[in-house]
Order: C-alpha cells, then sequence, then structure tokens
C-alpha cells in the first residue's frame, strides 16, 4: 500500500452535461480525423448509444458536493475529466469552461481513452481463500467509502487510532469514480486505516467495475487478499465475503457453489454475508439473481446476518420474515447522500449520542428496520440535507457477537446484540 496518488478532482454533474451536451461533434471529429477499424467502428457505435441513453439517466436534481451515478458510461466520462485535469491537459473540473475548448477534439480523445478500458480477468478463490481469525475476534466494516472525501479520511484515521486489537477492515465496494488506478491509489490504498494488527480486504463494487475492474484487482495484491471473494473463519462463524459486481448484483463464477460448500462444512457455525450488493430494500430495487443463486441457503435460514453498500445509508433491519436473517446496509463510509425523507408516517426516533433515526415499517420488499437520518458536517455547503457518514465495528465473543455504528470521529450511534 505504498503508492501514493494525488488527490482526484471533483467532476461535477454540470461538467458532464456539458460534456455530453455537445457530444454532437464527436461523430464528426472521429470519423474525419480517425480512420476506424471494422472493431474500432463497432465501438463507437456502441458508445454513441450509451451516450444517448446515459444523457437521459443524468437527474434533474442537483447533484450536490459530488456525484457519481449508477451508470458506466457517465462514471467513465467523469474519470476521463479528472484524469484530463490531474495531467494538466485542462484547468481543474471546477474551474473548465468548455467553451474555451475543443470539445471535437476532447470528444475525440475520451474514444481513445475509453475504447481501453477492458475487464480484468476473474480471480478465482484457492485454499487460501478461507483464511482463520481468534474466537474474539473485532472487525471494521464500511461501505461506499472510496470518495477520499468528507466522513472519508475521518473514518480512516479513527480506526487507524482505535484502541485495542483490530483483525479486519473490511471495506464493502465502490471507489469513484470508475475504480481506475489512480482513482484506486488515491481514494482507497492511499487513505486506508492503517494498523500492524489488522489485515485489510476490499469487496468489488459496480464502480470498481466500470473501470474494467483493473485499479481493483491491482489493489487486492497490495492490500494481500487473495481474490475478489473470501471467508473469514473460526470456531463459532463463518464471515463470508461475495462478489457480486464482476456481474453486476449477481455471482460470478463458482461462488454459489463454493459459499455451498463452506457452509456444508461449517458444522454449528453461524454464517454471515458481506457484499456489495443487497439482497433487499425498503429504498431501491433488488436483484433477483442474487438471491436466486443463494436460494437454498436464505431458503433453509442458514444465514444469520448480511452486511452490505451500494444504497448510500445506513439502515438496519429486523428479522427477514421469510429467511430469519438480519439486514444491515451499511453504505454510508463516504458518500454525500441525501437524507431520508421522512414520508410523514415514520416515527421519529432518538439513538445514542443524539443520534436521529426513522422507523421503517415492514412492507413487501423488505421487513421493518431503522434508517439513519442525522445531517452530514462534513459536507460544509449544506450538512443538513446530506446524510451522516460512518462504519460499523463488528465484536465476535466466541458464539455471541455484539454490533456498533460508529460516526466517523468516533462516537457511537446504535449499539445492539447480534445473536440472542
Amino acid at each position: 500500500m505504498e503508492r501514493i496518488a494525488a488527490p482526484v478532482p471533483r467532476v461535477s454533474k454540470r461538467m458532464v452535461e456539458a460534456f455530453l451536451g455537445a457530444h454532437e461533434s464527436v461523430t464528426a471529429a472521429v470519423a474525419t480525423k480517425e480512420v476506424l477499424s471494422a472493431e474500432d467502428r463497432a465501438r463507437f457505435d456502441a458508445l454513441q448509444a450509451a451516450i444517448g441513453l446515459a444523457k437521459r439517466e443524468i437527474p434533474d436534481e442537483p447533484a450536490g458536493e459530488m456525484w457519481a451515478p449508477e451508470n458506466a458510461v457517465l462514471s467513465q466520462v467523469q474519470s476521463f475529466l479528472a484524469e484530463q485535469a490531474l495531467a494538466g491537459a485542462m484547468p481543474p473540473p471546477e474551474e473548465v469552461m468548455y467553451d474555451d475548448h475543443d470539445l471535437g477534439g476532447w470528444a475525440q480523445s475520451f474514444f481513445s481513452w475509453w475504447r481501453r478500458i477492458i475487464k480484468h480477468r476473474f480471480v478465482d478463490a484457492t485454499a487460501a481463500s478461507v483464511i482463520p481469525i481468534p474466537n474474539q475476534a473485532r472487525l471494521a466494516l464500511f461501505g461506499d467509502w472510496g470518495s477520499g472525501r468528507y466522513g472519508a479520511p475521518v473514518l480512516a484515521g479513527t480506526i487507524g487510532r482505535m484502541p485495542g486489537r483490530l483483525d479486519a477492515v473490511i471495506h464493502l465496494g465502490d471507489t469513484y469514480y470508475s475504480g481506475t488506478e489512480n482513482e484506486v491509489a488515491s481514494h482507497l490504498l492511499a487513505v486506508w486505516p492503517r494498523r500492524t494488527d489488522a489485515r485489510g480486504f476490499t469487496l468489488n463494487g459496480n464502480h470498481e467495475m466500470y473501470g474494467g475492474g483493473i485499479g481493483y484487482f491491482q489493489a487486492l495484491a497490495q492490500l494481500g487478499q487473495p481474490s475478489s471473494y473470501f471467508a473469514l473463519r473460526n470456531d463459532d462463524w463463518l464471515i463470508v465475503a461475495l462478489d457480486t459486481a464482476y456481474d453486476n448484483h449477481s455471482l460470478h463464477g463458482n461462488q454459489a457453489d463454493w459459499l455451498t460448500g463452506l457452509a456444508q462444512t461449517a458444522g454449528p457455525r453461524r454464517i454471515v454475508l458481506l457484499s456489495h450488493h443487497q439482497p433487499f430494500s425498503a429504498f431501491e430495487k433488488s436483484g433477483p439473481a442474487l438471491v436466486q443463486a443463494l436460494g437454498t441457503l436464505l431458503n433453509g435460514g442458514r444465514i444469520h446476518a448480511w452486511y452490505w453498500g451500494h444504497e448510500h445509508r445506513l439502515a438496519l433491519y429486523e428479522p427477514h420474515p421469510a429467511w430469519g436473517l438480519l439486514g444491515r446496509c451499511v453504505g454510508h463510509g463516504g458518500y454525500p447522500y441525501f437524507k431520508v425523507a421522512n414520508p410523514g408516517a415514520w416515527d421519529a426516533l432518538t439513538g445514542d449520542s443524539g443520534s436521529q433515526w426513522l422507523r421503517i415499517p415492514a412492507g413487501a420488499r423488505s421487513p421493518g428496520g431503522i434508517v439513519l437520518s442525522d445531517d452530514n458536517p462534513y459536507v460544509l455547503d449544506d450538512p443538513t440535507r446530506y446524510g451522516a457518514n460512518g462504519f460499523a465495528l463488528l465484536q465476535l465473543n466466541g458464539p455471541r457477537a455484539t454490533e456498533q455504528y460508529l460516526r466517523p470521529d468516533g462516537p457511537s450511534v446504535h449499539t445492539a446484540a447480534l445473536t440472542a
């Protein structure tokens, strides 16, 4: 983890809109300035079609401090513009006025940059991917943390200074904008929580794969992580981290069979899943392929708890009515997300350290629960509009476990037993 990169500049929604809004010139620019092979012509046509779809997905609502859309092309445009600014090819994104630049030339450059994106080969789990941990173990969990801004560096510093032993530091995925090598170096590795007693792990997220996963899979070697999916095991617990992003919201390769095999030999151990994507949500749609792949374990009540990111919030669910598992969305690590708006019928609650919560009613898509509704003091322009960042600590004490949720600077907002 020695590589240090310059911070990736913020690329706003306005910047992307300006770039794509003038992209009509790209057809003439590429067609006249570059002789395209048949393969490149097919790529170019695919990019043009993707840009057309992407432009329609730009929301009307102001994007706020940082914008990381769930769209590959929009995220890739952000990475491209940030890289150009870092290289000195244009002013920093906050200052760019596109009227002063050759948009046809920039669009042509983007096509050349974009066609270099290839999907990294998948790295299968090995025997080394099942890692022993002590029976008394403490794990730090945080998701959607790779912004390099807001509460993310504060959180990292707090974890690095925490007293007592810490056995694992686990990021649940998403390094913005599209997980390029420079973004992974700057927003993940350079600010990773530094400890001598804990192993570091990072899960694959959809934003890492927007850049082909190149930066992500290179980071695994620097962290000493054997593969993008792995397990931590002691006498009482089996903590299984899955890669749900190589194939978006699904399980690539033999992960489902690998997990089934681990479960069959787990004995009385309780199984906890970690992933980037959610199995269910009160707020967003869920991908059926992920749940279908794990149907036997879920329907058999074999999964005790599931921690995920992807959704930018902290939501703690009651036991699932069919599966019995405890669902935990811990996607509030470092992204400036808009606070959950109270629809009016949700009860307001006060938790630890004066934290503010809303009670989620049970519905057809998810069990009931609570969602954090604190402000974000690290978004200086408008802290009341954005939701709080933070992280989780999972303490394993033999067959029992407790979970604690903390603000980036350390105060607890919620503590509960994970076991009865």
